[in-house]
């Protein structure tokens, strides 16, 4: 009999999501969120406005992370 694979969720670990940027003037800046949907959508707005902290963004990435606890 074929199981569909099981999505394991442990208390072990957090999940983090992490926007960062290159800027302008060889800055960086970084986010980190618990929250998919916030960090999503606050990535969404970055890249639309190009602009973060009155600075260009030149390069910007969404990321995952699982953290052991």
């Amino acid at each position: 009999m074929k199981q569909r694979p099981a999505l394991l969720k442990t208390e072990n670990y957090e999940i983090l999501y992490t926007i960062r940027m290159r800027l302008q003037e060889n800055k960086t800046a970084t986010f980190t969120y618990s929250d998919r949907t916030m960090a999503r959508e606050h990535f969404e707005q970055l890249r639309f406005h190009g602009v973060v902290g009155g600075v260009a963004i030149k390069e910007i990435d969404f990321e995952q992370q699982e953290i052991r606890s």
